[in-house]
């Protein structure tokens, strides 16, 4: 495989040519898989916005890396949740309003998804892709106005707003294919609740909405070459114990700043897109 020459061939092909492993690009996308969930585990977002294009540059089609990261995601998560949880960031122990919160947020994520997939038919795609960049942007922006200008301001938490944040959230990534962890994350602060629980509580309900989605792939032989998979995973899971620990390290403020700043340069990079 030559390095920086997309693949474009070949679309959700389960019959690809499996390549044999290159040891360079293994540990590249291991490493990149690190970093790209350390700051998803750190901040509530970013993984698959950040590594896609990265793998693509790096030679991989999208049929290889679409199911490559939905896995990892799926399989981080569910470890970002176990760490975030023993290192006092978010409390999902049976009865806890965190775990009701994201039990929640899970199941609006099913509705909402549903009702957006539904919908897409009748939005073109450039309309599609300018809400999901204006509506993270946004949220960013509204974020740290809050946070930085507006600290005396008391954000009330309730449970009318997360059954719409919920919905919205899942809304957006049924129509867009992402979006997700941004407004989740800093939807949820905006709501009451505090920057370190948002990222937990984050993790958990990703991992839920990623469940779907690897059945089908699993049901379907679709999942692409082991050794993509594995580098991926791998680089993920490694990652998630310091990204926790980071979250249990740093001040809420500044977790908050930084989850409204990152909101809005992913919102940027989507309207770069096109």
């Amino acid at each position: 495989m030559v390095v920086g020459k997309p693949r474009t061939e070949g679309v959700w092909s389960a019959q690809e040519v499996k390549r044999p492993m290159d040891p360079f690009v293994f540990l590249l996308t291991l490493i990149l898989a690190f970093l790209a969930e350390y700051v998803d585990a750190s901040l509530g977002m970013g993984f698959g916005t950040t590594l896609g294009p990265l793998l693509l540059i790096l030679g991989f089609a999208p049929s290889e890396i679409i199911p490559s990261l939905i896995v990892a995601q799926f399989i981080s998560n569910i470890c970002a949740v176990i760490f975030h949880h023993r290192f006092g960031n978010v409390d999902l122990r049976f009865g806890s309003a965190q775990l009701k919160v994201a039990l929640i947020l899970s199941g609006t994520g099913v509705f909402g998804s549903l009702v957006a997939v539904l919908l897409s038919r009748f939005i073109g795609n450039e309309g599609i892709k300018s809400y999901m960049a204006l509506s993270v942007v946004m949220f960013g922006f509204y974020l740290l106005f809050k946070t930085l200008f507006n600290r005396k301001t008391v954000m009330i938490f309730s449970w009318g707003k997360i059954i719409g944040l919920g919905l919205f959230a899942a809304f957006n990534k049924g129509l867009t294919g992402g979006g997700y962890g941004p407004i989740i994350t800093s939807g949820q602060i905006l709501t009451g609740i505090s920057g370190k629980s948002a990222v937990g509580v984050t993790a958990f309900s990703e991992a839920v909405t990623c469940v779907a989605a690897v059945l089908a792939y699993l049901h379907s032989g679709s999942l692409p070459e082991s050794w993509l998979l594995f580098g991926v995973s791998l680089g993920s899971v490694i990652s998630v114990p310091f990204s926790a620990l980071t979250v249990r390290k740093l001040p809420d403020v500044l977790i908050r700043t930084a989850i409204g700043l990152f909101s809005i340069i992913i919102g940027l990079l989507l309207f770069a897109k096109f």
